[in-house]
Formats: C-alpha cells, sequence, structure tokens
C-alpha cells in the first residue's frame, strides 16, 4: 500500500503512529545470551520447550534470526524458579 503512496507517505503515517503511542523500548537477546541466562541448557532444549509452550517464543526477523524480548525471557525465568523452589 505505501509503494503506491510513496515512501513520504509512509514515513509520515509512521510518525503519527510513534506520536499517538507512548514509545517502549525493548532488549532484544540473541540465543547466546538466552543460553547465558539458563546456565547449562542447550539451544536444542529452548527449541524444545518452544515447541510445546514451555518457553517465551522468540521474534522471528528472518529465517536464521531470533531474538527474545528480555524481560519476557527474565519473567519466565522468574515463575520459573518461584514454581520449582
Amino acid at each position: 500500500m505505501w509503494r503506491e503512496r510513496g515512501v513520504d507517505a509512509w514515513i509520515a503515517q509512521k510518525d503519527a503512529l510513534s506520536r499517538s503511542r507512548p514509545l517502549i523500548k525493548y532488549q532484544l537477546i540473541r540465543m547466546p545470551e538466552v543460553l547465558k541466562k539458563l546456565d547449562g541448557v542447550t539451544d536444542r532444549t529452548v527449541y524444545y520447550w518452544i515447541e510445546f509452550n514451555n518457553c517465551p517464543k522468540p521474534l522471528k526477523l528472518g529465517r536464521r534470526m531470533a531474538l527474545w524480548i528480555g524481560a519476557d525471557v527474565d519473567a519466565w525465568l522468574k515463575d520459573k524458579k518461584r514454581t520449582v523452589g
């Protein structure tokens, strides 16, 4: 849709949307940082947990790029620690 109207219209629309909503900043982390937080868990285990909805799902930015919202991972870990111990 923005291609017909041009890039300037697209930028104007994005600017209008950014002014109408508060800016929320997220820390995005990649798999190595997730694994550091989990201490000793492999990436295969994390993807297994994701498949069965036992772990926050990453944001897919491409075929080989997945990022997690750091606050989601921290909240999930805090909940896991509370239920286990």
